[in-house]
């Protein structure tokens, strides 16, 4: 029982596959190159043709229950594990056929690149284009290929350094030569290239490579021609350039002078010189040259720079500097002397100036602005720090007027001077009573949390001062940390002042009127 299931099974699956139908795809011959008839799914050889024509013959053969209506692609597999990568296709309708088979062909073209040595395949596919739009495939024709000999030159480019002797080896890598094969490399190397001591320009060699070395500069590009059982194959070139020229050299000299100096590039290496001088601004300075030395003559004040152009005996040129020469009298930034410019007598203030190049130190004093006592008394402005240096401590005069802080730079040459004019203001005569204009300060707390708003800082006036009405004048208020360092200044109208910027610490903060009234407070911000 069981076996005649098994047979009755057998026979509906074979009439259902039967019922949508079947086409038998046949790889009767191909043509290759139109010259070789290759048949029975045997191997393809392209030898080695680059471009390959394919002219496929074959006969399709269908069921009667088919249309036989559908694709007939041709598809290349580069490997055996690839899917097939369709190469061209023909549409085949069902009026073509007669009866049930239909013989035609097909063609394409196929380069070489396309298939390996061994591995790849081609072959004919036809799908049907109703359902349930199977495939069928003819057998698998395999392609071979015969490699094509090749040859590469290393390197391809090379440098020489100048008047380097080291010496260039060139090789040639030559691939896919058949056994047998006879091959010798015939090279042209130009001038400037010595082979095993005598110059080397053409020559013919069985062994591919060559040691060269270089004796003139830059030497000749290197070429060779392969020759295979005698032929010639592409011409292989090194291309052969000068390396970069990069020395490293000094200009020595001293850095600041009053009248002349002398600078210096020594220890130049064979076959370098300095075959140039230069000066950034010949009206501060001009320069005479000979060989490897320079002087420089001043003319002027200011900062200069030279340069001195390096040159070896290919021609090629690299150029040093020296930067910053202070010729004559220290040289002031183009940058303002720091500081407040309205001060109240007593007043504890802080003046600097940039640094001068050259300064060997600095000298400050005070002038009035205008004619009479050019010089303002010592017991009158009083440096109380910095003398000598950029920056001083200064309790302000009693004087009401304006005054010019003076900062000198001085070297052996002489000095250069920085101006600042500041407004001086005295106490206000129409007050009455025991000091009567200075008003007060209020503070919302003491110590004052950092970063907040409310950290307020206020101007009170004196009510005796019948001249002074808070909000009628302007204020300012300087913020000193425990060094006694500015970290802050600000002038407006209002009297009342935010410190919610200040960072943690011990701070002195004094509040300015407009008549000149200091009141000092002292405030910790934590």
């Amino acid at each position: 029982m069981k076996s005649k299931i098994h047979l009755l099974t057998i026979l509906i699956t074979f009439c259902i596959y039967n019922t949508y139908g079947q086409i038998t795809t046949t790889l009767d011959e191909v043509y290759v190159n139109g010259q070789t008839s290759v048949t029975n799914c045997g191997t393809i050889d392209f030898e080695t043709t680059e471009n390959n024509t394919l002219t496929f013959y074959y006969t399709l053969t269908k069921t009667s229950s088919s249309t036989g209506e559908g694709f007939l692609k041709i598809k290349l597999k580069y490997n055996s594990s690839s899917n097939g990568a369709e190469r061209g296709n023909q549409y085949i309708t069902s009026n073509l056929w007669n009866s049930n088979q239909y013989v035609h062909t097909i063609a394409t073209n196929i380069d070489a690149s396309e298939v390996q040595v061994n591995g790849s395949s081609i072959y004919l596919e036809f799908t049907e284009v109703s359902s349930p739009f199977d495939y069928y495939n003819s057998c698998e024709h395999p392609i071979i290929k015969t490699p094509v000999p090749s040859f590469s030159l290393t390197p391809n480019s090379t440098t020489v350094s100048c008047e380097s002797t080291s010496v260039k080896n060139f090789t040639v890598t030559p691939s896919n030569i058949p056994n047998g094969a006879t091959v010798t490399y015939q090279w042209n190397v130009g001038n400037g290239w010595l082979r095993n001591g005598n110059p080397a320009s053409n020559f013919t060699t069985s062994t591919p490579s060559v040691t060269l070395t270089p004796n003139a500069f830059p030497p000749g590009n290197v070429n060779v021609t392969p020759v295979l059982n005698g032929d010639s194959y592409p011409t292989l070139t090194s291309a052969v350039s000068l390396g970069s020229f990069n020395p490293v050299y000094q200009i020595s000299g001293v850095n600041g002078f009053c009248t002349t100096a002398t600078y210096t590039v020594n220890n130049l290496l064979s076959g370098t010189s300095v075959t140039s001088w230069s000066v950034s601004n010949n009206n501060i300075a001009t320069i005479s040259s000979n060989g490897n030395q320079a002087t420089l003559t001043a003319v002027g004040s200011g900062l200069v720079s030279i340069s001195a152009n390096i040159t070896n005996s290919c021609g090629q040129s690299k150029p040093f500097h020296k930067i910053n020469i202070v010729v004559g009298n220290p040289y002031f930034p183009n940058i303002q002397m720091t500081g407040i410019d309205e001060v109240v007598e007593d007043q504890i203030v802080h003046y600097s100036v940039p640094i001068a190049s050259g300064a060997t130190s600095y000298q400050w004093s005070f002038n009035y602005l205008g004619s009479g006592n050019p010089t303002i008394p010592s017991n009158n402005w009083q440096i109380l720090s910095g003398q000598g240096s950029r920056s001083i401590s200064v309790k302000v005069g009693s004087r009401s007027n304006t005054v010019v802080v003076i900062c000198k730079a001085i070297n052996s040459c002489g000095n250069t001077t920085k101006y600042k004019d500041v407004s001086v203001t005295g106490i206000d005569d129409n007050c009455v009573g025991d000091n009567p204009c200075y008003g007060t300060t209020r503070v919302n707390s003491n110590p004052m949390k950092a970063g907040f708003s409310t950290n307020i800082i206020e101007y009170i006036p004196n009510p005796n001062n019948k001249n002074a009405k808070a909000g009628t004048e302007n204020y300012t208020l300087e913020v000193f940390n425990q060094f006694n360092v500015n970290v802050y200044s600000k002038k407006q109208n209002n009297p009342i002042f935010n410190l919610n910027n200040l960072n943690k610490g011990f701070y002195i903060v004094k509040l300015i009127t407009d008549k000149g009234h200091v009141l000092t407070e002292k405030i910790i911000i934590e």
